[in-house]
């Protein structure tokens, strides 16, 4: 099973069992218990015994990727389910594998189903997760989604406001309005059975006191572009590194010492006040790069902040 996840032959690497909170994404089955996958393709899968110690996690990515997820759980009593919602420099606006399919309900038994609709996406039209490309510096998107069960009685809305950092965010109704940053959950009476709800996500300017590292511009480019930053404090030594999407160094760039007082500069067009990092588009063996995503990484005294680029011919 985990050799079809990791082959992408089932989709979006959705594998779920089901437990009696709901369902759970799993790669591993057991003897008696009910799964549930889509398949992208016509597959053969064939289901074999494992003996021993489960197999490790993947490891994490070797770097970040840069925007916002945010997920918020549904709850009531022990049932529970959990949707995703996000705004990423990578995204499509569109289905992408950021996206995440949501199983059908069970047959029987109580549940929540907590999912935005996709109907260009045919038979798989529910998703618990919807992470789109953002906006840019103070624009919005605004995001739909669904909460249905076949429980009565209060239910509960909760996510984690210290993960909303460079953001705006704003839970609505269609009556009430939460700042989704000042509050941590909204409760309701679900004998409806099912109610639409909308979040705005609006990213919002850095704080001026922070180290911030910002979008280079142009983006993407061919071949050469700018990275604004801002300091919140001299530093000592300020260099640029700029790494393939698989995390292979290839170019340094050393801007020596700056001061954290900082000075005007940058694009007018996107109204930048602060230093600016050149790179001309070249590796540190003075050759050009091919068209792709890049990491480029802000390095100041020991402190690290990363963002992506993408280089077009």
């Amino acid at each position: 099973m985990a050799d079809a996840l990791s082959a992408g032959w089932i989709a979006r690497k959705e594998f779920y069992g089901y437990s009696s909170s709901g369902y759970v994404p799993t790669t591993t089955m057991s003897l008696y218990q009910g799964y549930w996958f889509a398949a992208l393709e016509d597959i053969e899968l064939l289901v074999t015994t494992i003996k021993g110690p489960s197999p490790p996690s993947p490891s994490p990515s070797l770097i970040k990727e840069d925007g916002l997820l945010l997920e918020i759980t549904a709850s009531s009593g022990k049932i529970r389910a959990t949707f995703g919602v996000g705004l990423m420099d990578n995204a499509e606006e569109g289905l992408d594998e950021k996206d995440s399919l949501l199983p059908p309900d069970p047959e029987g038994g109580d549940y929540i189903s907590f999912y935005t609709s996709h109907p260009e996406a045919g038979a798989f039209s529910r998703f618990s997760r919807d992470v789109r490309r953002s906006p840019g510096l103070r624009q919005s998107k605004e995001f739909e989604f669904v909460v249905a069960t076949n429980l009565t009685g209060e239910m509960t809305l909760s996510w984690d406001p210290k993960e909303i950092k460079g953001y705006r965010a704003i839970l609505t109704d269609g009556a009430r309005k939460i700042d989704m940053k000042r509050a941590s959950s909204y409760s309701y009476n679900s004998s409806s059975g099912q109610k639409t709800f909308r979040v705005e996500l609006t990213e919002t300017p850095p704080d001026p006191s922070k180290t911030t590292l910002l979008q280079n511009f142009p983006n993407p480019f061919n071949p050469e572009c700018w990275i604004p930053f801002k300091l919140s404090e001299p530093a000592g030594h300020v260099e640029f590194r700029i790494y393939t999407i698989t995390g292979q160094l290839i170019r340094t760039i050393d801007c020596g010492r700056r001061e954290g007082e900082n000075v005007k500069g940058g694009n007018k067009d996107n109204n930048i006040d602060g230093y600016a990092c050149y790179w001309d588009g070249y590796n540190n063996k003075g050759q050009e790069v091919a068209s792709g995503v890049y990491f480029y990484q802000l390095v100041a005294d020991g402190k690290a902040l990363t963002k992506k680029m993408v280089v077009l011919k």
